[in-house]
């Protein structure tokens, strides 16, 4: 798992990336609800967690903590992608459907950006 901290206009927010479907599953499970979920729309891709525990975050903040899944994930088009964000805890779980694999969620309630 790649940590890191971005200084968000002051506030300090730590940043998480899962690199694998293990990984994924653990980040998921020690969010917060209000935490802020990122992922590519229309590819498999790593799962970015802000943690900011519904703190509010700027628009640059999430652009560029979703700008890290182009370099973690090869074979992407040079054209600008779909990008799911929403918070932790509107995302369907393996806790709340034991049928989902190991790292998979289901996203209804999102918002995107194009990076």
């Amino acid at each position: 798992m790649i940590c890191f901290d971005y200084d968000d206009k002051n506030e300090v927010f730590k940043v998480e990336i899962g690199e694998n479907s293990i990984e994924n599953e653990e980040l998921i499970c020690k969010s917060h609800p209000d935490d802020i979920w990122i992922h590519l729309s229309q590819y498999s891709s790593p799962h970015i967690v802000i943690h900011n525990m519904g703190k509010k975050i700027s628009k640059e903040c999430l652009y560029r903590c979703a700008s890290k899944l182009r370099k973690h994930k090869k074979n992407i088009p040079c054209i600008p992608v779909e990008v799911k964000y929403t918070n932790i805890g509107t995302l369907t779980t393996r806790i709340n459907n034991p049928f989902l694999d190991i790292g998979s969620v289901i996203c209804k309630k999102y918002k995107t950006i194009f990076i």
